[in-house]
């Protein structure tokens, strides 16, 4: 059941069972803005009685993992968060861990954990690759709930030895080459897959072309190393923020 829903069947209990609720690593949302809105959502259907529960409701809501520009528009612009100087201090640390990024692993705590639903099925992907004759765009996705094979939609670029990842609820296929095997068409590109709305979006592209390249996830963050540009094997290794 979606978070809003669930909050709007408590509208008439404690902020204490909210508390609950939002505090759970499995609490099964789409994206931490679900939370950060359905939080509102409670609060305003009784502002008066419930504003005092804001800065202990706001400390449960995980504000690192909102993008840096929901952070501006829709956080740091409410009234109800701009109110309570504890919100203010959660707000900082949010920006601090978006523009900060080599500070990561000091700034971490379980605001910045990324909640794992329970029940959840393991997906499996298949991205991208080639032959002899053919470099792939395409997608594959396994349940291991269903043990089948699926397409999904595919990448906007066609990509071989493509360096893979995962963030949170998204998929990263990070440079790869999009036309054959010789070192001319290998790729600094990124794009991103979600799959809730089952679509690619582009992400900032990396400083080098880079293919057979290795591909890590520390601390938020998407290291990219090593690899191929085209003319020479590298040993530099680029960091990709992806909030």
């Amino acid at each position: 059941m979606p978070v809003h829903n669930i909050i709007a069947k408590l509208d008439n209990v404690c902020g204490f069972q909210v508390l609950d609720l939002i505090s759970s690593d499995s609490l099964n949302v789409p994206s931490e803005e679900e939370v950060y809105r359905a939080v509102l959502n409670w609060v305003k259907h009784d502002v008066d009685g419930r504003r005092q529960h804001v800065p202990r409701l706001m400390k449960c809501v995980r504000l690192p993992l909102l993008s840096r520009d929901f952070l501006m528009s829709s956080v740091d612009t409410e009234l109800l968060v701009r109110h309570h100087s504890e919100c203010k201090d959660l707000l900082i640390e949010a920006l601090k861990y978006h523009l900060m990024p080599e500070q990561r692993g000091v700034l971490s705590n379980s605001r910045t954990r990324p909640r794992r639903c329970e029940g959840a099925s393991t997906v499996l992907f298949a991205v991208g690759g080639g032959s002899l004759f053919a470099i792939h765009g395409d997608c594959e996705a396994y349940d291991t709930r269903t043990d089948r094979w699926h397409m999904v939609a595919s990448m906007s670029t066609r990509r071989a030895r493509v360096g893979v990842a995962a963030i949170g609820n998204k998929l990263y296929a990070v440079g790869g080459s999009y036309y054959r095997y010789d070192g001319t068409s290998d790729l600094a590109t990124v794009e991103s897959y979600d799959p809730v709305t089952n679509t690619w979006q582009p992400e900032v592209s990396m400083g080098t072309r880079r293919s057979c390249l290795g591909v890590a996830v520390l601390h938020g963050l998407l290291y990219a190393a090593g690899g191929y540009d085209g003319a020479s094997c590298l040993n530099r290794c680029s960091i990709l923020s992806t909030c």
